[in-house]
């Protein structure tokens, strides 16, 4: 599930201000892992990946031909586990050897001025 909000100013003169969030939910979820140590007797392993939230914030100011424009990823600094998978192969038995896994992104803050010429 996710959700997107944005809500402008307008300041007259060339000049507004802009406010948004966006939010995603994903539910806990089973990933499959097959050919791995530890797993069934043909080395399959079915893993929960837990839920996560994420909320992102961002603003903007237009000063005529001027941007200036702040963002915060990952408000809360949620350590999801984006999606994981199997990877590597035993030549001798063709099975994967590692499990890799990806992770969101740490809270992040950025500012970006621009200027159209």
């Amino acid at each position: 599930i996710a959700a997107t909000a944005d809500y402008t100013i307008d300041l007259g003169k060339d000049r507004s201000l802009t406010f948004g969030a966006s939010a995603r939910h994903v539910g806990n979820r089973t990933t499959y892992f097959s050919g791995l140590p530890g797993g069934d007797p043909g080395g399959n392993i079915n893993a929960l990946m837990p839920s996560y939230e994420i909320v992102d914030l961002r603003a903007s100011l237009v000063l005529g031909k001027t941007e200036i424009a702040a963002r915060i990823t990952n408000l809360t600094d949620e350590r999801a586990i984006l999606s994981a998978v199997s990877k590597g192969v035993d030549p001798a038995t063709f099975a994967f050897t590692t499990a890799q896994a990806a992770v969101a992104q740490p809270r992040t803050f950025g500012l970006t001025i621009s200027r159209d010429f």
